[in-house]
Parts: structure tokens; C-alpha cells; sequence
């Protein structure tokens, strides 16, 4: 059996601080508030979404999710003008910009090549 990705989530310092980056960042739009104080990310295949760290608990260092984007340039200005970071990093697989948001939560923005291996 193959299994797929149904739902993912990022976990933040500060969801709502969260809310305002991505929002701006990707486009997203999110439910209210769960009990959890977590919240679901309407806009993304599959379903995400944005759960706070336990206290004391501080964000990985390593890049866990990598998001698709059409222009990566525009897309790394947004996260740099929201307060984040976006570093280019050579691969041999397409184009990809290791990120921080606004709280140090990594992630990548990335755009395929070809990976056909010729």
C-alpha cells in the first residue's frame, strides 16, 4: 500500500503572529481559532495547518516543508518584507530558498526542475 500525505501542519511560536505572515506571504486564509488554538489553512492541498508550540519549546532548525510557488524571487521579497528570511540554495533539482518566518520557523519555497536525471 502506498501511503499519501493527507494533512500537514507547521508548528508556530504564535499562531495569530502566523496568520498575519502567511496571509501575506502565500495568499492563505485560515478558520478561526480551534479549541487547540491551532488553526486550518482553507487555500492548500493537502489540508495544513498552523499549531503553537509547546512553552519552551523553541522551532526547528531544519527545513521541514517546502512550498511550490510560481516566482520564487517575488515570493522570497515577501518573506524578507514580512519580517522573514530567504536564502537561495544550489541544488540539482530546481530552485529552492531555505526560509525563516517572522519567528524562526523554517521552511522552503521551492520551483521543480527537471528531474528527469539526464
Amino acid at each position: 500500500m502506498i501511503a499519501q500525505l493527507s494533512y500537514w501542519s507547521l508548528e508556530v511560536k504564535d499562531v495569530d503572529r502566523a496568520v498575519e505572515f502567511y496571509g501575506k506571504v502565500f495568499g492563505w486564509t485560515f478558520s478561526n481559532a480551534r479549541p487547540s488554538g491551532g488553526r486550518r489553512i482553507w487555500d492548500t492541498e493537502p489540508w495544513g495547518g498552523l499549531a503553537k508550540l509547546p512553552e519552551g519549546v523553541e522551532p526547528s532548525d531544519r527545513t521541514a516543508l517546502e512550498f511550490v510557488t510560481e516566482d520564487i524571487v517575488a515570493t522570497a521579497a515577501l518573506i524578507r518584507a514580512n519580517g522573514g528570511s530567504a536564502e537561495p540554495v544550489a541544488t540539482p533539482f530546481g530552485e529552492v530558498f531555505a526560509c525563516t518566518d517572522d519567528q524562526g520557523t523554517h521552511f522552503a519555497v521551492f520551483v521543480p526542475g527537471d528531474d528527469s536525471g539526464t
